[in-house]
Parts: C-alpha cells; sequence; structure tokens
C-alpha cells in the first residue's frame, strides 16, 4: 500500500482514541484489517456510548462538538478529529464510514487503495 505514514498513522491515532474515550473502562476497541478488491479495509469498533443517527454525518464537519456525549464520558477535544480523518482519508483517495448504535458502541471502517509497487 503507498500511503503517508505520518496522515495514515494520524487517521488511526484519532479514530482509535476516540474510541477509547468513548468506551467504559470495562468495554473494549477491537481493531481489525483485511484486503477487499484491491483495497484494504481498516475497522475500529468499540464497545462504547455510540453516536445517534441524527449526528452521524455531522461528526465529520469541522469543531463539531455532541455535548451529549462530552456530558456521559466527560471528555473534552477541539472537535477536528474526525474532519481531519476525513480529509486524510480523501487524500489517500479513500473512503470513511461508520456503524454506530447509542449505547452499544461504535465501528468506523477506513478504506485505502492498494497500489502495486513500481
Amino acid at each position: 500500500m503507498r500511503a503517508d505514514y505520518d496522515k495514515l498513522t494520524q487517521i488511526m491515532h484519532n479514530i482509535v482514541d476516540n474510541a477509547f474515550n468513548y468506551t467504559y473502562a470495562d468495554g473494549t476497541v477491537t481493531i481489525g484489517a483485511e484486503r477487499d478488491n484491491g483495497s484494504v479495509i481498516i475497522s475500529i469498533a468499540d464497545t462504547g456510548i455510540g453516536i445517534a443517527k441524527e449526528k452521524q454525518e455531522r461528526i465529520w464537519q469541522r469543531f463539531f462538538r455532541d455535548d451529549e456525549q462530552d456530558l456521559v464520558k466527560g471528555t473534552s477535544g477541539t472537535g477536528l478529529g474526525l474532519a481531519i480523518v476525513r480529509e486524510y482519508v480523501t487524500m489517500h483517495n479513500g473512503e470513511i464510514w461508520l456503524e454506530s448504535t447509542p449505547g452499544a458502541g461504535s465501528t468506523f471502517y477506513v478504506r485505502i487503495p492498494v497500489f502495486a509497487a513500481e
């Protein structure tokens, strides 16, 4: 896979950090990867508080903060992490999406194309 190491590291750091921040101490965070039709799909799943359906598109916006989630977990941040992630994934001609259920957790998926070595 050809990718910018620093940007790929930031993508993983931001998503994994969020997964731990929004998962209770007795919960789990699971990271996986698989090849799929010329791409690598990375998944980061947590058993955390989840994201309401009506907020799932907004999480990619710069400075979006979910005050309800912050109250539940006592977290804080700038609201830039997932906006940066989406920008970096797009720079790699990839895509990102999530599946989430409030009270049950979230799974973020990152698909990055794989290119043959030159």
